[in-house]
């Protein structure tokens, strides 16, 4: 399941995601280690601005875990696709 959040510039988009979505899915039972937050835009996360480096780090995380895990990216825009 995928949702996405938009709306202009400094409304709260970061806060809705990052703190209370991510506090809802803690009280709604899903472990913190199971909750994957990236900023895109963080100098930080960098390298996870490359789609494939993206995949290594999701998968890296995830594994082969059968479990639900919730993936929290913002400035997604910030993503750089390969051409094949």
């Amino acid at each position: 399941m995928i949702k996405i959040v938009t709306g202009i510039r400094r409304c709260g988009k970061t806060y809705l995601v990052f703190d209370l979505f991510a506090r809802h899915l803690i009280e709604s039972g899903v472990p913190k280690d199971h909750i994957i937050a990236l900023a895109l835009d963080d100098r930080a996360n960098e390298r996870y601005r490359d789609v494939d480096a993206l995949y290594d780090c999701l998968i890296g995380q995830i594994g082969d875990d059968q479990e639900t895990y919730c993936v929290l990216l913002d400035e997604v825009q910030y993503v750089i696709t390969k051409k094949s």
